[in-house]
């Protein structure tokens, strides 16, 4: 074997990377048998806390949706935050992502991958569509909230704790 080929051996060796697995009850699962969905997620904060929104009255999770083919995130979010509260965004800023955890639904393994915006509205929050309740939340509360939603807002309170400035006032104005 020639030094093109050992380097290009030792080179393979280093720099493939096997398909991640993921443990599902004991069984190993292939990443590429997990379908990641685009999903547009709003987080609306007022002076009664952050908007969530539920299904079933029990558990509650940040409005938002699949983004269609066509769609951008932020769009999603935006419209879905319309479709599901009655709520008009008239700002939005990016936030981060947020990579959810596998679930499985049938026979298929999903996971949403969410874009996070802080978004204004004007309006007063209705149920709308497959939404039943809308509630406000603030640390403390004791509201069952969706486990991606957990971490979102965990997230969130991180960033918020990094645009505190010297004073202890928010750097980006009222909060």
């Amino acid at each position: 074997m020639d030094n093109f080929h050992r380097l290009g051996a030792r080179l393979a060796a280093v720099f493939h990377r096997p398909e991640p697995f993921l443990e599902e009850d004991g069984q190993k699962l292939k990443a590429s048998r997990i379908y990641t969905r685009r999903r547009g997620t709003a987080l609306v904060e007022s002076d009664l806390g952050i908007l969530l929104v539920s299904e079933d009255g029990v558990r509650f999770s940040l409005p938002g949706g699949a983004a269609n083919k066509s769609e951008l995130d932020i769009q999603a979010a935006i419209r879905e935050l319309h479709e599901e509260t009655g709520l008009c965004a008239y700002s939005a800023k990016y936030l981060f992502s947020h990579l959810g955890d596998v679930r499985k639904r049938g026979a298929q393994y999903n996971r949403n991958y969410h874009q996070v915006f802080l978004i204004e509205a004007e309006g007063v929050p209705t149920p709308r569509q497959e939404i039943k309740v809308i509630q406000f939340y603030r640390p403390g509360d004791e509201i069952k909230i969706s486990d991606s939603t957990q971490k979102i807002l965990q997230k969130y309170r991180d960033y918020r704790a990094l645009q505190v400035n010297g004073r202890g006032e928010w750097a980006g104005g009222t909060g």
